[in-house]
């Protein structure tokens, strides 16, 4: 397990490095208004830019009135994450108890209803499912706020509003817009592997044995199934974090995307390539803690696994 451990970590390394490097070339290609009198050499600014990153953790500072990148990601961050975490969690409740109900009734009408949903879902744009529901649930129907944000504790002087019953109210509308596309992806998902699960010869040998459909699918379909789902949320979750930008966009959150949507407005582009650095971060750590969590659920992962740059 140590040796595993250590591979991954010494490859989120390398990663870090490489994603960090590209990124920053990237953003110091786009020509700029004002362009600084003599800069160092661009490998020298690299040099600078990630020893005040890993030693300081400092983002550097955008062009206009020199704020600090860091202090506006620590604002926009945990907006950015109540979206992720609270869609994460819509999506994997509806979609694990869609995607069990259907494989359990193969062919039958709700399994052909489920599989219709998923293929509409799928099909049209998310953002429309956002300016729908807000149309509808926001606007006409008035039962939650159409845009904005609330701060659950501590609200800033003079805000119009605050409190957890605020920030949830405000916060349902992008939860379900954002939840719905991962809702049909992982419903579609998981009825094909507990469908797969349940046709194996283990499963025969175990309801030959007397078990309960219920006990076959806690005990030993859901472990195989597991392993399928962490792997798909490490992978989706830099897709999720794009999805949460639009999101801000639609509903108004001051999150990461709404403050890249607006430094690229302004042309702030440091603070667009700090975002990208600090989401790039994010998914690495969050693709090593799933690699840890796929080797302890699956050991047998720490002997056959060969190391990710091969």
């Amino acid at each position: 397990m140590l040796g595993y451990l250590i591979k991954r970590v010494l490859f989120a390394i390398v990663t870090f490095l490489a994603t960090t490097l590209v990124s920053f070339v990237l953003f110091h290609l786009i020509p700029i208004r004002f362009p600084p009198p003599n800069p160092p050499p661009l490998i020298v600014q690299y040099w600078y830019f990630l020893r005040d990153l890993v030693f300081h953790a400092s983002l550097g500072a955008g062009f206009f009135g020199g704020r600090r990148i860091t202090q506006q990601v620590i604002q926009a961050a945990p907006v950015t994450a109540a979206v992720v975490v609270g869609g994460a969690i819509i999506w994997l409740v509806a979609s694990i108890a869609l995607g069990v109900a259907a494989a359990l009734r193969p062919r039958s009408l709700f399994d052909r209803g489920v599989l219709t949903l998923v293929l509409l879902t799928i099909s049209a744009p998310p953002v429309w499912f956002a300016l729908v529901l807000s149309y509808l649930v926001g606007f006409k129907l008035s039962w939650t706020p159409i845009a904005g944000y609330c701060e659950a504790f501590n609200p800033p002087p003079g805000a119009f509003c605050g409190g957890g019953g605020a920030w949830f109210t405000h916060l349902i509308l992008p939860w379900i817009s954002f939840a719905l596309v991962f809702i049909a992806l992982y419903t579609r998902l998981l009825r094909s592997n507990v469908t797969e699960e349940l046709r194996q010869d283990y499963v025969r040998t175990a309801r030959a044995k007397g078990a309960s459909e219920a006990r076959i699918l806690r005990r030993h379909v859901s472990r195989n199934v597991a392993l399928t789902l962490v792997t798909m949320l490490g992978m989706d979750f830099g897709i999720a974090l794009g999805g949460a930008a639009w999101t801000e966009v639609v509903f108004g959150l001051p999150g990461l995307g709404q403050t890249i949507y607006l430094s690229v407005q302004t042309e702030n582009w440091p603070v667009v390539q700090g975002i990208v650095i600090f989401t790039s971060i994010c998914v690495i750590v969050v693709n090593l803690l799933v690699d840890v969590v796929y080797a302890v659920i699956d050991p047998r992962v720490r002997l056959t696994a060969t190391p990710a740059v091969a």
